[in-house]
């Protein structure tokens, strides 16, 4: 009991423990889960809240900027912010990728991939499509983007494009943007318009105007360097329209429109115009480089070399791309000699070969593809695997089905065979019964039979008595009235017996076992008779009212087996419709055989079983 005691506190302050943790853990989620809602609408409001959860959760030097003056920060290798102190490593991932995308957006160079590195580490490649694992893949691939490592960005762009859900997503869209802006650095060229159109049709149906408008100038330039001069210039026009298109992409619009009067029209003019409104729409001297070195192009074109000599080191100034520095380089090298710089053209030549070998080291071909095809080996590799997961999954669930199947087939059978012997049992009860009621009802009718015969033979006896007496009447009184009243008393003594007899077959009838049918149907209990059931009453009919058949078989000679079943209902007290049901017939058929018996049979039995009161 004591230690128990000394327990129980410890017990419950872990459990207190646990509880905030939980609670802040919960906390650092949701604010990461809305810094991910805002990062689309509003980067900086989410790099905002990234900074403010850092300083919260972290010490008084973690996940501070190394800029800020404020505290003595020191270097971080690697990292443009130290990791806050989470205690749950899926949020230290979202952190991480979060962190570096609103970097991203906000315009912020990124020069390590460290933290999008410990996104992917923890997300890794799962087996089925994840938003997360795809951003963070995403992340990776900006970061390598901006170092300008175009082999390590399409392997990252393309891991991320297999893992979105959802292929209408944006940031699939950009993926595939990315995508074929590495293969236009590598002047893969159909690579590249098949990415670029890829993620234009996801841009528009996005309805990003400015994002559209930079796909149809990468398109524009893509078809050139195909000499489709047709296509490219109706992307280019496309983007003059548009009224979204940022500033740098009408500037490097109207530069490509001025190469293309200048290289296919020769309209100097138009050209001209073309690279002024182009300088017009750059923000910067580095932008202006390539602008400069094209309106260079044009002045030598025309044969103005000190303008074109002029443009050139203006071009130079700016620092351009290494593609401008070449062609700036070779074209000085060709114009040297007529303005009077030959000493300079082995300079110019050097510049323009070193120039040369470092974009022929960028543009190399064979190691983004064969991250392409490494790509390719490796989701083949994984919808194998999965399909081969599949079908284990599938043959293992199809094993238990038959199984299951089986099982349920064995039970049925076994129910089935228990049923039917029950059933058979059953049956042999009630066919036992049945030979018993029969041999009850064959020693009933019997009796009936022998009582009845006994009824006729006094009937008969005496009708001979009254015969005698008729007869001494006759000759004693020999008067017609008075063998008139004989032989009423007669047939009234016969029709008396009739009566008799006719109870007895009703008396018979009620204690067959298909009175109870008949009562059901009586009562309610059944709408209707089946074919049995009614065989079943016709049968009993014949056998009960056998004697009142033999009644109408002697009074009238022409009454058939229907005709006597429609009296022997009648005697029961049934009325039209319940012979109706009984007998299977309609009303009509009723009605005729009830007329034909009125015309064979005498008035008085007519009487006797038509207008009877019967209960």
């Amino acid at each position: 009991m004591k230690s128990l005691r000394r327990i129980i506190p410890i017990l419950c302050l872990l459990f207190v423990a646990g509880y905030f943790s939980s609670c802040s853990n919960k906390g650092i989620h949701k604010t990461l889960l809305r810094v991910e809602a805002l990062m689309d609408s509003d980067p900086q409001a989410a790099r905002d809240v990234l900074d403010s959860l850092a300083r919260a959760t972290s010490s008084w030097k973690s996940g501070i900027r190394n800029a800020d003056e404020n505290h003595a920060q020191p270097a971080i290798p690697h990292s443009s912010f130290l990791i806050p102190g989470f205690t749950r490593k899926g949020d230290k991932a979202l952190y991480a990728w979060l962190s570096t995308i609103v970097d991203y957006e906000c315009g912020i160079p990124l020069t390590t991939d460290s933290l999008a590195r410990i996104a992917t580490i923890y997300y890794g490649i799962p087996r089925h499509p994840d938003h997360h694992a795809a951003m963070a893949w995403y992340t990776l691939g900006c970061v390598y983007r901006e170092t300008a490592d175009d082999s390590n960005s399409t392997d990252a762009f393309l891991t991320a494009k297999s893992l979105f859900p959802d292929t209408v997503n944006r940031y699939y869209a950009l993926s595939e943007q990315n995508i074929g802006l590495s293969y236009m650095n590598r002047s893969m060229t159909e690579e590249a318009i098949q990415e670029l159109l890829h993620a234009k049709k996801l841009f528009l149906w996005l309805e990003d105007s400015v994002t559209v408008a930079l796909l149809d100038l990468r398109l524009a330039q893509c078809y050139l360097c195909q000499d489709e001069i047709a296509s490219a210039e109706t992307r280019l026009n496309r983007i003059l329209i548009n009224p979204h298109a940022p500033d740098d992409v009408i500037r490097d619009t109207y530069m490509e429109l001025a190469k293309l009067e200048v290289n296919n029209s020769g309209f100097y003019s138009k050209a001209h115009r073309y690279a002024d409104r182009s300088i017009r729409y750059a923000s910067d001297k580095e932008k202006l480089a390539a602008t400069y070195s094209q309106k260079a192009n044009i002045f030598q074109e025309q044969g103005q070399i000190d303008s074109a000599w002029h443009y050139y080191h203006r071009s130079l100034s700016c620092q351009p791309d290494f593609p401008s520095f070449a062609l700036n380089y070779s074209q000085m090298a060709s114009l040297a000699t007529q303005v009077g710089k030959s000493d300079s053209i082995p300079y110019f030549i050097k510049q323009h070969d070193h120039f040369i070998d470092t974009l022929y080291a960028l543009s190399n071909q064979q190691a983004i593809r064969q991250v392409v095809n490494d790509h390719r080996v490796e989701m083949e590799q994984q919808r194998l695997a999965n399909a081969h997961r599949r079908l284990l999954w599938m043959l293992g669930l199809t094993g238990l089905l038959l199984t299951i199947i089986v099982l349920v087939i064995i039970v049925w059978s076994l129910n089935l065979s228990n049923r039917r012997k029950q059933q058979y049992i059953s049956l042999s009860d009630q066919l036992k019964k049945a030979q018993m009621e029969e041999e009850r009802r064959r020693i009933e009718l019997a009796q009936m039979t022998q009582q009845n015969q006994k009824f006729q033979d006094d009937y008969r006896e005496a009708c001979g008595r009254i015969e005698a007496l008729e007869s001494m009447r006759d000759k004693n009184e020999p008067f017609s009235s008075e063998r008139t009243d004989a032989s009423s008393a007669k047939r009234v003594l016969c029709l008396t017996d009739y009566e008799r007899r006719i109870r007895i077959c009703v008396t018979q009838f009620r204690k067959s076992p298909t009175w109870a049918l008949v009562q059901k149907y009586l009562h309610g209990s059944a709408f209707f008779l089946t074919k049995d059931e009614r065989a079943a009453i016709c049968h009993d009919l014949d056998v009960c009212f056998n004697d009142f058949f033999d009644i109408l078989h002697d009074e009238g000679r022409k009454v058939i087996s229907s005709e006597k079943k429609v009296a022997a209902c009648y005697i029961l007290g049934f009325t039209s419709e319940v012979t109706e049901e009984i007998l299977g017939i309609n009303d009509s058929t009723v009605r005729g055989k009830k007329h034909n018996m009125k015309e064979k049979l005498p008035e008085d039995l007519y009487k006797i079983i038509f207008n009877r009161k019967n209960n």
